[in-house]
């Protein structure tokens, strides 16, 4: 067993009156993102949780994280980046990481590192808010690629 990576999209955010960057979570988002907070917290614990500058991601992340022991990092790649620049942020080694950004990016670098079966998962069940994909991070390896990590589960939570 390897390291734990979790990719998740924020939760329900408001549309509107503000600029993209500044929309808050919707109440249904904030319900969301504590009904989620709880089957992460565990894989979380002890780790790193990178987020985008966007304000719905990180209290995404904050609520996620409330509780635990664990690093938030803002990295703006996570909001002006594709999936190539969320793979190559992935810090790799014994820590567990939460990556919480937006779609498309999110289900995009998701389906490029799934082994096996993942890719059709992740294409079928898609990538509602607050979503997340859980991956196992083969011991040893030096470098996120094509299918290189096993799909655990896909969490999604509906509002």
């Amino acid at each position: 067993m390897g390291q734990k990576l979790l990719f998740t999209r924020h939760a329900d955010a408001r549309h509107g009156g503000t600029r993209d960057d500044q929309r808050r979570l919707s109440s249904d988002g904030r319900r969301q993102a504590e009904r989620l907070a709880p089957k992460l917290r565990s894989f979380i614990d002890g780790g790193i949780v990178l987020h985008s500058p966007a304000r719905r991601a990180f209290e995404t992340a904050e609520i996620i994280s409330e509780g635990t022991a664990v690093d938030l990092v803002e990295l703006e790649e996570l909001y002006w980046g594709d999936e190539d620049d969320l793979i190559r942020m992935v810090p790799l080694g014994d820590v567990p990481v939460l990556v919480v950004g937006h779609a498309p990016s999110i289900p995009m670098a998701a389906s490029m590192i799934a082994a096996g079966d993942g890719p059709d998962l992740i294409a079928m069940k898609g990538c509602p808010t607050a979503t997340t994909y859980v991956f196992d991070i083969p011991p040893g390896l030096e470098k996120l690629g094509w299918h290189s990590c096993d799909l655990e589960d896909i969490i999604i939570t509906p509002k």
